[in-house]
């Protein structure tokens, strides 16, 4: 055909013609199909929450767009709100678990919908669920105990869809925005957790009605969780807690995390005037957090915790002590074995693994007016079998400590702790022991809290063993040392000075070797030592092997 020259209509093939007239009836019904289904979702996607809710909630949005030929549903700037008024009235009826979810969506995206299904089978089976940069706020009450199908329950009432089935292949949340808060009955305010730039994708995701039942039945397949920052407030209001950048697989089941803290939200003074008794005050920040072997299952369903294997790389803990306000009346459950198997959700983490933790002690001494300091650096070790499961202990009742630290900067230090978790009062050994150390490097301790000055000497080796409970502690010290020379402090004012006289007797009465030239080495063997119901179980080791010390030093 000559270029310019066009083709009569009568010459087109009639089956040309009759693709053409097909292919525009399509098109036709499609946009008529694509303006149906857009009015019928504005009209009844509303309408279902509400309903569905029982009036609980309200959905509003911008817009809702329908692609019938890219088999997508467009849901612009939505909003989710709770009517405040039924929730405090359902707060009322006492159920044992009541949850109540509200927030603002930047987008939800439908993608993949079976039309026919929808449309004809009340079934809504999508390809991908995309939920945009949401802002969401999660109330759940607690009015007393309550089991994993307490929340299943409240789950399956928040969910009320007319459908028969709904499944997704991929659901996908990013970067939202988390206010949960966590009410329960006796508490004087709500616990508030902060997660920030949340991003979570699950694979096939499930629910359907059961046949001639009532109930239903929701499943999850994959999961990746990942967050960067999550924060919360404990209900005291004493601490900020808070993870960064995790990420959560579950196939490989892993967890891994840049950074956990525990803060204090008031500074060391501002905490001690605002306690009634003596408590220590802990600041807590660990990096590069690995846990394996984690089973999501029964952390979800029953809130157990199974671990494999946990590592924490480098950090710090700091613990802080002030002696101005008045001991408490009693502590109990003090030996670290004996929270644990007070914890009534079961608790199992195979090995735990610590590298380069520094852990630092201060005490403020009302006596001396000076806080005391005593460090270890790079402290790595293992913990094994932390559990308060019965049958775990059954098999196996020993949760075992080993470390290694370095005193001061300094001195080589290592210590064994095995605690018993088939007896509840706590029952332990210890054996620990010290490498060669300047003493002086002491003084840092030693000044504020006993008003004692080591002037100079060596520890050359320190080495000590003890077994005991809650109650009390037996157990023998050695040291090795020489060149031993001390003075004793007095206040003055507001500062210590040495007390020349009683110095000189004390330095006469002090062995300044261990073991003197023709002596035998001295030892503190058999000590026994009552603690002080008012105090720690670490003042109790304290107080056991500064006792030795002293019947050693001063022969």
């Amino acid at each position: 055909m000559k270029p310019g020259v066009q083709l009569p209509l009568n010459d087109i093939p009639k089956w040309v013609k009759i693709g053409l007239l097909v292919l525009v009836l399509l098109i036709l019904v499609g946009v008529v199909l694509n303006i149906y289904l857009s009015r019928l979702i504005d009209r009844q996607l509303k309408e279902s929450v509400y309903k569905g809710s029982n009036g609980l909630y309200t959905l509003d949005y911008q817009k809702a767009e329908v692609n019938i030929f890219k088999r997508s549903i467009v849901v612009e700037k939505a909003s989710l709100k709770v009517d405040t008024a039924l929730a405090s009235k359902r707060l009322q009826d006492n159920q044992p678990v009541s949850v109540f979810l509200e927030g603002n969506f930047s987008a939800i995206r439908l993608q993949g919908i079976n039309w026919l299904k929808f449309l004809f089978s009340k079934e809504l089976k999508v390809g991908e669920f995309f939920i945009q940069s949401p802002n969401l706020t999660v109330n759940y009450f607690k009015s007393g105990r309550t089991d994993s199908t307490d929340d299943k329950l409240q789950v399956e009432k928040m969910v009320q869809f007319d459908f028969k089935e709904f499944k997704v292949s991929k659901l996908e949340m990013r970067h939202a925005n988390v206010d949960y808060r966590y009410h329960e009955t006796g508490r004087a305010g709500p616990t508030f957790y902060y997660f920030k730039d949340l991003d979570l994708t699950v694979g096939d995701l499930s629910y359907s009605k059961i046949r001639n039942d009532s109930s239903k039945k929701f499943s999850i397949g994959s999961t990746d969780l990942k967050f960067g920052e999550y924060q919360f407030r404990t209900g005291d209001s004493l601490y900020l807690m808070g993870i960064k950048d995790l990420e959560y697989s579950s196939e490989k089941r892993t967890i891994t995390v840049s950074n956990l803290y525990i803060q204090p939200r008031l500074s060391e003074k501002a905490y001690a005037k605002q306690l009634p008794y003596q408590r220590e005050r802990n600041d807590v920040n660990v990096q590069h957090i690995k846990l394996e072997g984690v089973e999501m299952g029964p952390l979800m369903e029953n809130g157990e915790l199974n671990i494999q294997q946990a590592t924490i790389g480098d950090g710090y803990w700091k613990i802080y002590l002030s002696r101005i306000p008045p001991l408490p009346p009693r502590r109990d459950n003090v030996v670290p074995s004996q929270p644990l198997l007070n914890i009534s959700n079961k608790v199992s983490i195979a090995n735990l693994k610590v590298n380069k933790l520094q852990l630092n002690y201060r005490e403020y001494n009302t006596e001396s007016n000076e806080t005391g300091e005593i460090h270890f650096n790079d402290v790595s070790g293992t913990v094994t079998n932390i559990t308060n499961e019965k049958k775990r202990i059954e098999k196996n009742p020993h949760l075992v400590v080993n470390l290694a630290a370095k005193l001061m900067g300094t001195g080589d230090f290592k210590a064994r702790f095995d605690f018993l978790l088939d007896d509840t009062t706590g029952k332990f050994s210890v054996e620990a022991k010290l490498g060669r150390i300047d003493a002086t490097r002491l003084n840092s301790g030693f000044i504020a809290l006993n008003k004692v000055e080591i002037k100079k000497g060596v520890i050359d080796e320190m080495n000590c063993k003890g077994w005991g409970n809650e109650n009390n502690l037996r157990g023998n010290v050695g040291m090795l040392y020489h060149d031993l020379h001390i003075a004793v402090l007095k206040k003055d004012g507001d500062t210590l000075k040495r007390r020349g006289l009683v110095s000189l007797v004390a330095n006469v009465l002090v062995k300044n070797d261990n073991p003197k030239e023709d002596e035998p080495i001295r030892k503190a063997e058999n000590i026994v030592l009552k603690r002080d119901s008012r105090k720690s179980y670490f003042n109790l080791l304290w107080m056991a092997l500064f006792t030795g010390i002293v019947k050693i030093v001063a022969a």
